[in-house]
């Protein structure tokens, strides 16, 4: 690896690490700064606006105004949806063995083959 140091006609420095590829000095610094910068958009991006907009026209700003915190304490789906699943599922479960056990399949079968027989198929 053959690293060199020269100045091209773009005043920069350049610094060579083969023969294809060189990287500039001034790139270094670039990025050093960008990640800065960035940091603090990022910082100013999590604070909550000012004052919400009358109507909000973009999807992002429909999903930052809605109440959920209000919609899980003051409606009735949210509070008893886990509990009537817990308590519906047993009762679809045997409605599921009911249907899908053995004695009902080939009676299904059965019943299949005769309308099908029926219309001569």
């Amino acid at each position: 690896m053959i690293i060199k140091i020269s100045t091209e006609t773009h005043k920069s420095r350049v610094l060579r690490i083969s023969e294809k590829y060189e990287v500039l000095f001034e790139g270094f610094f670039f990025l050093k700064q960008l990640e800065k910068t960035s940091s603090k958009m990022a910082e100013e991006a999590a604070k909550l606006p000012g004052r919400p907009m009358k109507y909000p026209y973009t999807y992002s700003a429909k999903i930052a105004q809605f109440p959920l915190k209000w919609m899980i304490n003051n409606q009735p789906l949210w509070k008893y949806y886990f509990f009537g699943v817990i308590l519906a599922f047993p009762v679809f479960y045997k409605i599921d063995r009911m249907a899908n056990n053995p004695v009902a399949v080939a009676k299904w079968a059965e019943q299949k083959r005769k309308e099908a027989e029926a219309h001569h198929h």
